[in-house]
């Protein structure tokens, strides 16, 4: 409300002279001291009232107050504000610092490109290379194609971050920010500069984030095809875990992107990967991209893969003998698990991870009747039924002991594990017996 009062005041014509001779009468040191009046500057930057600050300009101490007001008006956005303090005597040591700290944060509005603008037009000199590379790459992070074009223009700071010698992960920074935010615009003004284009694959047997992984795992199918045509190679893996492109789009549910990486072949920046196919890679827990997809991506991205013809890829266990059927049962991915129940499937029966449970286990542990039903309505479900855990528990084991602790609690969940034991039991009575092992279930 004080807001709009006071923008009634500064912009009714009829009003203005009114509230300039109340601001003047304000100023007088016998009412309000120095400090008092400061504040109000400071109060008129944070409500964007240029015309009044334009009014009262011969009262302020612009060695003093100008610093201040231009942070405020920042941090508020006020670009009219800012404008107008860029047009008075700033020191432009103080401006680089605002501009400095806009490019460190999500400035609001277009704050970053208006000081930039000025600070490249009034103190080109004080911008090195270190501070350009910094500038360029808070451009492209935030999406600002406008303070790119700015900062790209200048040939001779552009020429110098080009030449400079960086390791891949510095140099490649401004490109790797306009892939994941999947800004093309900036993407493709990087890529206009030869330097960038060598910037799409790390050094030969170098594992690297590179832009191709940043687009695929955030979705920018644009991003990827492009940088897919400038030869960018779908099988350089990320540090550490060693998954591709294709790993990422599974992981993060993009089933395009997915359909499009599942069909290359190469291997340019690694020599141990020359000639594989994206979907025979493996990362360094020996997941598969159908790995991913079942236990994160979700049933579309496992339908491409099908029909990729790699259905193969579902027998495929990992470093802790966990199959694309253990994980989608664990995710509690139903469409999932339906898409990867096909007859002959030779994991129903593996026992994976570090507390060896089969499918069903995993399951029955996530408290999903769903997928439990699925698993009991195989035609394996009779073969697994009495598969012991590491410490040798039974689905209907956990199913018992977790259902007890829920009616012992008060949750809604009871209800749902006395399901899974119905179902656990109805599946399993043939022949006027069932078919469990003879062994005490306590509860039973």
């Amino acid at each position: 409300m004080r807001a709009e009062v006071l923008n009634i005041l500064q912009n009714e014509p009829t009003t203005f002279n009114l509230w300039y001779s109340m601001c003047r009468v304000l100023r007088m040191p016998s009412l309000v001291d120095d400090r008092c009046w400061r504040s109000h500057t400071f109060l008129l930057c944070e409500l964007g009232l240029v015309l009044t600050l334009g009014a009262l300009a011969d009262t302020y101490d612009e060695g003093k107050d100008l610093a201040t007001a231009l942070h405020i008006a920042a941090e508020e956005g006020r670009i009219e504000v800012i404008r107008w303090i860029l047009r008075r005597n700033i020191a432009g040591e103080e401006l680089l610092q605002e501009l400095m700290r806009a490019s460190r944060r999500k400035i609001i509005d277009n704050v970053f490109p208006t000081l930039l603008e000025h600070v490249l037009a009034s103190y080109k000199e004080a911008i090195d290379g270190s501070v350009y590379r910094m500038l360029l790459c808070a451009a492209c992070e935030q999406g600002h194609s406008q303070a790119v074009q700015m900062l790209w223009q200048h040939t001779s700071l552009r020429t110098q971050l080009l030449k400079t010698r960086l390791p891949y992960s510095e140099l490649s920074k401004p490109l790797r920010c306009a892939a994941a935010i999947g800004h093309q615009v900036i993407a493709q003004t990087l890529l206009g500069a030869p330097r960038f284009r060598g910037l799409l694959n790390p050094p030969p047997n170098r594992d690297e984030l590179t832009p191709l992984h940043l687009a695929s795992q955030n979705g920018h199918m644009n991003i990827v095809e492009i940088l897919i045509a400038l030869g960018a190679d779908s099988n350089t893996l990320t540090p550490v875990s060693n998954r591709n492109a294709l790993h990422l789009a599974c992981i993060t549910g993009y089933p395009a992107i997915v359909s499009y990486l599942a069909t290359f072949t190469s291997g340019r920046s690694r020599s141990a990967t020359i000639g594989m196919n994206c979907l025979a890679l493996k990362d360094q827990d020996q997941r598969s991209a159908m790995h991913f997809a079942a236990h994160l991506g979700g049933a579309a991205v496992i339908r491409v893969l099908l029909k990729c013809g790699q259905g193969r890829w579902a027998d495929e266990l990992d470093a802790t003998n966990m199959s694309p059927l253990h994980l989608a049962a664990q995710a509690q991915e139903k469409r999932g698990l339906e898409l990867l129940l096909y007859d002959g499937i030779g994991t129903f029966r593996e026992r994976g991870g570090r507390e060896k449970m089969t499918p069903l286990h995993y399951a029955v542990r996530a408290g999903s009747v769903e997928c439990v039903e699925l698993l009991m309505g195989n035609v394996y479900a009779p073969a697994i039924i009495n598969y012991k855990d590491i410490e040798g528990h039974s689905p209907l084991h956990i199913a018992a002991k977790l259902g007890a602790i829920a009616s012992a609690t008060g949750t809604q969940s009871g209800k749902t594990y006395l399901d899974i034991i119905k179902i656990l039991l109805a599946r399993s009575y043939s022949g006027g017996t069932y078919i469990f092992e003879p062994t005490s279930y306590g509860w039973a």
